[in-house]
């Protein structure tokens, strides 16, 4: 599963940006001495020294070959991360809303809100009044007696608020609660007939894994000696992006990197109890 969240989040802006933690590559290396039998062990953090260009950590196993890695994130669509942020933003300032304002006027049940992430605005405050002013415009119509089994605007954008369809529910949806979805264009209804999105998505990704790879090889020339390896970790779009093992698969069948020695696709999941979970597949 291609992630569509962030885990970068936490790295950014940190001066002590080491990715053995938030990168998750401490468990990377787990994953490689189980699957290999090797001992190798954490020595330095290389890349918080920005002035030259290196991998992110060096690791040891006496008696053996040194390891080095670099991580790198293939996003699509471009500015996903940033529409993601601004969605993150919204949930969080109309969740607080709804609690203050809307919970306790409506009848428990679970209730969904759509709209669209990108008519959402860039800046935090203006996104709190965004989500101010549904919440606003629900409570008003509410009170009227104007709820006919959905509530639409387009003030201050697109939206509708309506009881979460049935045919959406599960043995798992909670008995009540809020939930906000993206109001997707469905796919055969763009407006461009001849553009095919998940071809279109395969491309990009196909050329930012070049872009990427040519990026990062710089970082691995002073450590010949060392095993290298790159991990790259496809987040974005999950109904678009190509899968991690497609990913690896086209990787396996491109020319080998001249200063990589091995590429891992970083896969996302859940274990049983919801906890994000990640496995590494080896490209080549």
């Amino acid at each position: 599963m291609v992630f569509n969240c962030f885990r970068d989040a936490k790295i950014k802006g940190k001066k002590d940006k080491c990715e053995w933690e938030e990168g998750n590559l401490r468990d990377f290396v787990a994953q490689f001495n189980q699957t290999f039998g090797s001992k190798y062990l954490l020595v330095e953090c290389l890349d918080k020294d920005t002035t030259q260009k290196q991998p992110e950590v060096l690791l040891q196993w006496e008696g053996h070959q040194n390891m080095v890695i670099e991580r790198k994130t293939i996003v699509y669509p471009p500015n996903y991360y940033d529409l993601h942020q601004r969605w993150h933003k919204f949930f969080d300032e109309f969740k607080k809303f709804y609690d203050e304002r809307l919970k306790s006027v409506l009848p428990e049940d679970v209730w969904q809100l759509e709209l669209k992430v990108e008519n959402l605005p860039n800046k935090d405050e203006e996104i709190e009044e965004v989500a101010k002013k549904v919440v606003d415009i629900i409570l008003e119509k509410w009170n009227k007696g104007q709820y006919l089994g959905k509530i639409r605007s387009l003030v201050p954008m697109p939206w509708c608020f309506q009881s979460l369809p049935v045919i959406e529910r599960d043995e798992n949806t909670p008995n009540s609660g809020i939930f906000i979805c993206e109001w997707r264009t469905p796919i055969l209804d763009l407006e461009d007939e001849n553009i095919d999105p998940f071809s279109k998505a395969a491309k990009y990704v196909e050329n930012e894994i070049s872009r990427l790879i040519k990026k990062a090889e710089p970082k691995f020339i002073n450590y010949a000696d060392c095993l290298r390896i790159l991990i790259l970790e496809p987040c974005g779009d999950i109904d678009l992006i190509p899968d991690p093992w497609a990913i690896a698969e086209s990787i396996h069948k491109a020319p080998k990197p001249a200063n990589i020695d091995q590429i891992w696709i970083a896969e996302g999941g859940y274990n049983d109890d919801s906890d994000l979970q990640i496995e590494y597949i080896r490209a080549c």
